[in-house]
């Protein structure tokens, strides 16, 4: 496999865990008493955290 493939399944591989762990985090603050804007910054908040915690991590060669 070339390193440019590699290098874009691991973006779509760290997209995809942003997506979900936003979407998890949906799903639970949309069952809470908040206010829609309230979910909205969270969600986006734990989307692009866990994006760039991701990134970080597959950077430094903590994972794979």
């Amino acid at each position: 496999m070339s390193l440019s493939v590699a290098k874009r399944l691991v973006h779509y591989r760290s997209c995809l865990v942003a997506v979900v762990n936003g979407g998890i985090t949906w799903i639970v603050l949309i069952i809470a008493p908040l206010g829609l804007l309230a979910v909205i910054i969270c969600t986006l908040s734990v989307l692009l955290g866990s994006l760039m915690v991701s990134h970080l991590c597959q950077r430094d060669g903590i994972i794979g």
